[in-house]
């Protein structure tokens, strides 16, 4: 008797460039066994794909015949692998209507230099090209998740960033080069309209995209910095306790959230990951896991974890702790109106005059969103009883 075979799909995009999103995805199928007539046997093999999981070249790999789990000996039982190529209809395919590339335009860059660029006007967000050389329906398919995202954080934020940089009053992302860039490999205004955006990783978005169909997250991150209501929250997250590390970790912390769920509420494939290159939705697991291992922990507590950079070999630092924060405790459902809530609660806390009492806003307006009162778990369930000291 011969055992059910194994197969699986691989997706394999091996690590190199910075502008080519890579990953490795496998996916194991289930089998059944259709007919088994004179020692020759039919099988099917079903694979559970999803939406979000990448199109294009993958590897069918089927497994060695095996008998009690004992490898068959003979010529034809050997592990096979088939190339095939998945297709199907790319993310919001029917909302996107193609967008050509405007006249040039005088774009003046964060550090102040004007230079020449091509915009593409989408309903709340520009792209700003280097090149009007890009294809139309990419750029296209761009504009829409962006566009989406915006309307989302405007939704869920009840805010509308000031205006830094912008084209026709809509809020601009410019293609920069590394040294011409504002700040880092992308750079946004904190509550205002305006983030840049390396050429290579700018490609990252644009390769995964087409190639693809998985949107690289950086510039949803960066939605996060514009529409963060800066001065109203450090109010609220410093005030006068003497120390700004609890609204760092709060303001950078929220856009590594966002950029999660406005992804995650628009349906958007999201790419890999550019540290570990794994699949995105993947890597959001082991965020959303690092809230479980600190209430399992025997020995973390608030200064080890928020107060320490120990989180920082899992590519998360401690502000992707907040993000697995404000995840662990938001509701099955109507989840943009917990963060709302969450949100709009924040912005009526009192002024805090401790880290504690900074510490105690957040805790306050997560059981404000969620009709509940929270402290118990946070403090004692999740091992954070100490903050009450600092």
């Amino acid at each position: 008797r011969i055992d059910l075979p194994k197969a699986y799909l691989e997706f394999y995009v091996r690590p190199g460039e910075w502008s080519v999103p890579s990953q490795t995805v496998r996916i194991n199928a289930s089998t059944t066994l259709l007919k088994n007539l004179r020692g020759l046997s039919d099988y099917k093999f079903e694979f559970d794909l999803s939406k979000f999981d990448p199109i294009g070249a993958y590897s069918l790999v089927i497994s060695p015949f095996t008998t009690d789990n004992q490898t068959l000996d003979f010529a034809t039982s050997g592990k096979r692998t088939y190339s095939i190529n998945l297709a199907r209809d790319v993310w919001s395919k029917k909302d996107v209507t193609k967008v050509s590339p405007l006249p040039v335009h005088d774009y003046l860059s964060f550090k102040s230099v004007e230079f020449k660029k091509y915009p593409w006007e989408g309903k709340n967000v520009v792209l700003l090209t280097d090149s009007p050389n890009y294809d139309p329906f990419v750029i296209s398919r761009i504009l829409n998740a962006l566009d989406a995202a915006y309307l989302t954080y405007s939704n869920i934020t009840g805010y509308q960033p000031g205006i830094a940089r912008a084209y026709k009053g809509k809020l601009t992302i410019a293609e920069m080069t590394p040294e011409t860039v504002g700040c880092g490999a992308a750079c946004g205004y904190l509550g205002a309209t305006g983030i840049e955006i390396q050429t290579p990783l700018f490609l990252r978005l644009y390769n995964g995209v087409r190639d693809h169909d998985q949107f690289d997250e950086p510039l949803f991150y960066e939605l996060g910095r514009n529409f963060w209501n800066y001065g109203k929250y450090k109010q609220i997250l410093e005030g006068n306790s003497g120390n700004s590390k609890w609204f760092d970790i709060n303001t950078t912390g929220f856009a590594v959230f966002m950029r999660y769920l406005v992804t995650e509420i628009n349906e958007i494939p999201i790419g890999p990951n550019d540290g570990p290159n794994k699949p995105g939705l993947e890597f959001k697991q082991d965020m959303l896991n690092l809230m479980i291992a600190q209430r399992d922990s025997k020995t973390d507590n608030f200064g080890t974890t928020f107060f320490s950079t120990k989180f920082n070999n899992y590519g998360f630092g401690v502000y992707g702790f907040w993000s697995s924060l404000i995840y662990y405790f938001m509701p099955n459902q109507n989840r943009d109106v917990y963060v709302r809530d969450f949100l709009k609660a924040l912005s009526n806390q009192r002024t805090p005059t401790s880290v504690a009492q900074s510490v105690d806003n957040v805790v306050i307006s997560i059981g404000t969103a969620l009709g509940r009162d929270i402290s118990e778990e946070f403090y004692k369930g999740l091992n954070f009883s100490d903050v009450k000291s600092f």
